[in-house]
């Protein structure tokens, strides 16, 4: 368990924390002398659920529900200089993903049964333009009994490193690295038809948050 922080009112963390890309306000405050922490979405005011707080001198951890979406976010906030705070977030999410409506592919005396043919049909490009990684499109193709992988964000056209490709005769997972915001993202893809895949994605993403001017700091003991 980490070691409670020894002078807690003095904490660097203290205040409201806010993002310019994001709605999402953190409050974080004292109460009985121990670390609290309050989220909200300040597009519609709904109420994070906090669970699993814990705290050292300089770090704070917890988790977030997001009651309408049921989303489960591990937050891991470190104190950074000038009003600064660094926020990574760990979470999962499950979708289903497109073909590119360019790619083609042989659908002819193919089951869902057969291995070979959910192997076949990963190969193509795959994007989900609803989803939590909208911008993001992937390339996969297989030759010389090796898979290739290209990810691509396709806002800026900024290529991803893609890492630790895996087969296991099923699915097929690798890992992303989108250099500009340091966001790691593991994923694993499964064909569920010609057309449509389904895709596990762990993201691990870091963010830079700023405090609030004149935001409380004091203690609400």
């Amino acid at each position: 368990m980490p070691k409670k922080a020894s002078k807690v009112n003095e904490h660097p963390l203290l205040g409201i924390w806010e993002h310019r890309h994001f709605p999402a306000k953190w409050i974080i405050s004292i109460l009985n002398g121990k670390l609290m922490v309050d989220g909200v979405d300040s597009s519609n005011w709904e109420k994070y659920r906090i669970s699993h707080l814990s705290w050292t001198n300089t770090a704070l951890k917890f988790t977030s529900l997001y009651p309408s979406t049921r989303r489960v976010v591990s937050n891991t906030c470190t104190a950074l200089p000038k009003r600064r705070m660094k926020m990574v977030l760990c979470y999962e999410v499950t979708e289903i993903w497109s073909r590119s409506a360019a790619d083609t592919v042989i659908t002819e005396g193919t089951s869902l049964l057969d291995g070979r043919s959910r192997k076949h049909w990963l190969i193509g490009t795959w994007h989900n333009p609803e989803g939590d990684d909208f911008r993001v499109m992937c390339r996969i193709s297989f030759n010389n009994n090796r898979w290739h992988i290209s990810g691509e964000d396709t806002g800026d056209s900024e290529r991803l490193r893609v890492t630790a490709i895996r087969w296991n005769g099923r699915s097929l997972s690798f890992r992303t690295t989108m250099s500009s915001t340091g966001q790691v993202c593991h994923r694993t893809f499964m064909a569920i038809s010609p057309d449509k895949l389904k895709v596990v994605l762990r993201f691990k993403e870091p963010e830079h948050w700023e405090r609030l001017e004149n935001s409380d700091k004091g203690s609400t003991e």
